[in-house]
């Protein structure tokens, strides 16, 4: 779709325009934000991400948290996202698309006892449409479970309107700063 071609350009575009501080500010702020949410306080079982350079940072969150919820994190194969409990910066790898991964063997195969899915994208809008990065592996992921989603984003990479079809999933809130 050529809207959603040239919304990754203009994201990738605005990325350019904020340093590494402005970017780790805009984080700090976001984690206190998905923190005092109600979908992540009631949560029990949350699904996370480690990020990109573009995108926000929750790790410091997931630490916090760690031992006192089950947090998972995505692992990208060729069948499409599988999860990895998260047990702390010391127990993580590199993985697909240079991607900081949980380095253990053991799966999660339980992904409908997910309370939360936190996740990032290029661009959201507040009608809670997201625009990824073109492999739709959130999007086959999410599709089957009945799961709370919230988006994350710089406030950057919230606009008025995400291109979006049938087949992308819709996050119940999305939060930016």
């Amino acid at each position: 779709m050529k809207e959603k071609c040239e919304l990754r350009r203009l994201m990738k575009e605005r990325l350019k325009e904020y340093d590494y501080e402005a970017l780790a500010r805009f984080s700090a702020m976001l984690r206190d934000s998905l923190e005092a949410h109600p979908f992540f306080r009631e949560a029990g079982v949350v699904m996370m991400y480690c990020a990109l350079p573009s995108e926000p940072d929750l790790r410091p969150l997931m630490d916090r948290w760690l031992g006192r919820k089950e947090i998972l994190l995505p692992v990208t194969t060729e069948q499409g996202l599988r999860l990895k409990r998260y047990e702390g910066i010391g127990r993580m790898r590199r993985g697909r698309y240079g991607i900081w991964e949980p380095d253990t063997d053991e799966w999660w195969d339980a992904p409908e006892r997910i309370d939360l899915v936190v996740v990032p994208g290029v661009a959201f809008d507040r009608a809670g449409n997201r625009l990824g990065h073109g492999k739709a592996y959130y999007d086959r992921f999410l599709r089957p479970l009945a799961v709370r989603r919230v988006g994350v984003c710089f406030p950057f990479q919230l606009v008025d309107e995400v291109p979006h079809d049938d087949l992308d999933c819709r996050m119940d809130a999305v939060l930016s700063c």
